[in-house]
C-alpha cells in the first residue's frame, strides 16, 4: 500500500508541476512556445533549481497532515483538517483569521519528529489556490448545506486526494467527507459534488486498481444525490469520449464552472490513454488552469501504476519528493489504525 500512496502523492505533485508550467496559457500559446506536441517536462524554478509546483501541492499536503493529526488523537478528521488548513494559510501568508487561531501553530501530537510548519521546502506558492486562501483568511467558512460563495475552482476538488487514500475502500465515507472539505472554501454545488466523486474514485482505486470499477463506484454514489443528474450525465459522457478515443480539447467541456470542467477533462484524458505519461501530457497541453487537471490525472494514474512507474528523474527534481515519500508511508500506516 505504501507504494500505491507514494505513486498517488508523487504523481499528483508531478502533474501539478507540469500543469503549473503552462497554466493560464492557451493551447495555441503552448504550441507556439514548445512546438506542436506541447510541453513534455515541467519547467525548473530559476532560483530553487527544481520543478515549480503551484500552491495546490502544498494545500494538499496540509490536508494530508490534518488526517494524520486526527488519526493520532483518534478523532473525526474534520476539525484537525480544518485547523491544518489554517496552518497552511499561515505558512503561506503569515496571516490568521484571529489571534485565537495561533494555538494551532504549536506542535501537535502527531508531530513527534518535526512540524509541517518547519518544512523548508514549502515555498508559500499561491497560484491556483487564491480563493481558498481568501476564504480562510476571512474566518467565515462554508458547509455543504450553507455555501460560503459561488466559487468553483478546481483546487477544491483535486486537494481531496488524501481523503480518498485515507478512506481506502470506504467510498461512501470518502465521498461525504470530501464534500465537507471542499465546501469550506467553495460553494458551487457541482464543484462540491465533484470533490466527493474524485475522493470516492480514489478510495476504490486503492483497493481495486481498476479504472472502470473506480469510476462506477463513485458514480453510483453520486447518482443517489437528488440534484446530481446533470453532473452524472456529463461524467458518463466524458468517460465515453475517452473510451472511444474521441479527439477533444478542454474547450469542448463547457459545462459547469472551472473546477467541474477540470474534473470532466481529467476523466476524459484518463480514460483516453489509461497511462500516466500520455494522459498527463494530453491533459496539460490545453487551455485552462492545467494545474488542477495535471494533479488529478497524475494522482489517479500514479496511484494505479505505483511510484515505480513514474519517471525517476522527474521525481528527483521535485523539491518535496522526500517529504511526499515520508508522508505516504505515514498515511499508509495511519490507515491501518482506522
Amino acid at each position: 500500500m505504501k507504494e500505491i500512496f507514494k505513486g498517488a502523492l508523487l504523481g499528483f505533485a508531478l502533474g501539478d508541476a507540469l500543469g503549473n508550467s503552462v497554466a493560464d496559457l492557451s493551447k495555441k500559446e503552448i504550441q507556439n512556445r514548445w512546438g506542436s506536441s506541447g510541453i513534455s517536462r515541467p519547467n525548473r524554478h530559476p532560483v530553487l533549481n527544481s520543478f515549480s509546483n503551484s500552491g495546490l501541492t502544498e494545500e494538499m499536503c496540509f490536508i494530508l497532515d490534518g488526517l494524520l493529526w486526527a488519526n493520532r488523537v483518534f478523532m473525526d478528521p474534520f476539525l484537525p483538517v480544518k485547523r491544518s488548513m489554517y496552518r497552511w494559510l499561515y505558512n503561506t501568508t503569515k496571516l490568521l483569521p484571529s489571534p485565537d487561531d495561533e494555538i494551532w501553530l504549536k506542535r501537535q501530537p502527531h508531530e513527534e519528529k518535526n512540524s509541517i510548519l518547519n518544512i523548508k521546502e514549502f515555498s508559500g506558492e499561491t497560484d491556483g489556490v487564491q480563493t481558498s486562501l481568501e476564504v480562510l483568511r476571512s474566518g467565515f467558512l462554508g458547509s455543504v448545506d450553507i455555501p460560503i460563495n459561488d466559487s468553483g475552482e478546481g483546487d477544491a476538488i483535486s486537494r481531496v486526494l488524501p481523503v480518498g487514500l485515507y478512506y481506502k475502500g470506504r467510498e461512501d465515507k470518502a465521498f461525504s467527507f470530501a464534500m465537507r472539505i471542499a465546501a469550506l472554501t467553495h460553494g458551487d454545488r457541482d464543484t462540491i459534488l465533484c470533490a466527493g466523486f474524485f475522493a470516492a474514485m480514489v478510495s476504490n482505486l486503492v483497493v481495486s486498481k481498476k479504472l472502470n470499477e473506480g469510476f462506477e463506484k463513485a458514480n453510483n454514489i453520486l447518482q443517489q444525490i437528488p440534484d446530481s443528474t446533470p453532473l452524472v450525465q456529463q461524467l458518463i459522457q466524458a468517460k465515453t469520449f475517452g473510451d472511444e478515443g474521441e479527439s477533444l480539447n478542454f474547450e469542448n467541456f463547457v459545462w459547469g464552472k472551472e473546477g467541474s470542467q477540470s474534473l470532466l477533462f481529467s476523466i476524459y484524458a484518463i480514460f483516453r490513454y489509461r497511462e500516466w505519461e500520455q494522459s498527463l501530457l494530453y491533459a496539460v497541453n490545453q487551455s485552462g488552469d492545467t494545474r488542477w487537471t495535471g494533479a488529478m490525472v497524475g494522482g489517479i494514474l500514479g496511484l494505479i501504476g505505483e511510484s515505480r512507474t513514474l519517471p525517476y528523474a522527474w521525481i528527483q527534481n521535485l523539491k518535496l519528493h522526500n517529504y511526499l515519500r515520508e508522508q505516504a508511508e505515514r498515511l499508509a500506516d495511519a490507515v491501518k489504525r482506522i
